[in-house]
């Protein structure tokens, strides 16, 4: 039953359909401790993508309607992958004892994912009940944890979106939660002078490469034209994430998105651009 042990009264649990029977497993289990389960699925063995039901819970939990969340997959891997990118959400793959706790302790992450193709029933039970007894325990771990919401708080600087400017019910984050836009700024900033850096190195060791045999060694003139083009690839990435990033620095000097493309309509200060190099008022944005 529901002890005095457990630290939550609610949880969330989803999972693709290699993770059904593990998932009906943990359900079971934590409605017999008198946890309130919100099952998101699936319930059957239909094969679905792992994606959308991670982001799903995830978003599920961001919003509040639960306090914490369970995943099952194949690895575990892909149900955590698909949960951190949500913003607000922190998700850890558990196969151990020690992980279990931490993951809350250390962590503060509100999900964790198992494998249903890495540990048996009786483990993930056991986990399960080890991680909802424990928790945040703040301390030194306290400004790492905020370091990791300002990384999303800086991410969606990039995109251009404020949150309290989205339309009710497609916020990822908490309705409580702002952007503390001094971190997203410092981490903007890092951010460029590292890719500055970067493209500074890049172009220093940048030489032309000669397709005949002597200059490239061992490689064959395919292999040589490969080589050219990742590194063009791999520059253009890097120009495309520096425009945005200064775009979204820019945002935070004026403080104005400037006129709506759509409708032509000033866009208040710190509100929604749906792309840094395209503003977008809300009331076309819906």
């Amino acid at each position: 039953m529901h002890g005095p042990d457990l630290k939550v009264t609610k949880v969330g649990i989803g999972c693709d359909h290699l993770g059904l029977v593990l998932k009906e497993t943990l359900r079971r289990h934590l409605q017999d401790r008198d946890l309130v389960v919100v099952d998101t699925g699936v319930n059957d063995d239909s094969p679905v993508d792992y994606p959308d039901i991670g982001a799903a819970l995830a978003r599920r939990l961001a919003r509040g309607e639960f306090e914490r969340g369970i995943l099952v997959c194949g690895t575990g891997a892909g149900m955590a992958i698909a949960a951190n990118k949500i913003a607000g959400v922190r998700a850890v793959c558990v196969m151990d004892p020690y992980t279990a706790e931490r993951a809350i302790a250390s962590n503060n992450a509100q999900i964790i994912t198992f494998g249903a193709q890495v540990i048996g029933p009786q483990v993930a039970v056991m986990l399960a009940d080890i991680y909802l007894r424990n928790e945040f325990q703040g301390g030194r771990s306290a400004p790492k944890v905020a370091k990791l919401e300002a990384l999303d708080q800086a991410w969606w600087c990039i995109r251009g979106t404020d949150f309290h400017a989205l339309p009710e019910g497609s916020r990822d984050m908490g309705a409580d939660q702002s952007i503390d836009f001094d971190a997203a700024r410092r981490i903007l900033e890092t951010e460029r002078a590292r890719l500055l850096e970067a493209s500074a190195a890049a172009a220093a060791e940048r030489r032309p490469v000669t397709l005949d045999q002597q200059s490239v060694g061992r490689l064959s003139r395919m292999d040589a034209l490969q080589v050219q083009a990742m590194a063009k690839a791999v520059d253009v990435r890097r120009q495309d994430r520096l425009q945005r990033i200064e775009a979204a620095l820019r945002r935070l000097d004026d403080g104005d998105y400037g006129a709506c493309v759509a409708c032509g309509e000033d866009i208040p200060a710190k509100r929604l651009a749906i792309d840094p190099t395209v503003a977008l008022c809300i009331a076309c944005a819906r």
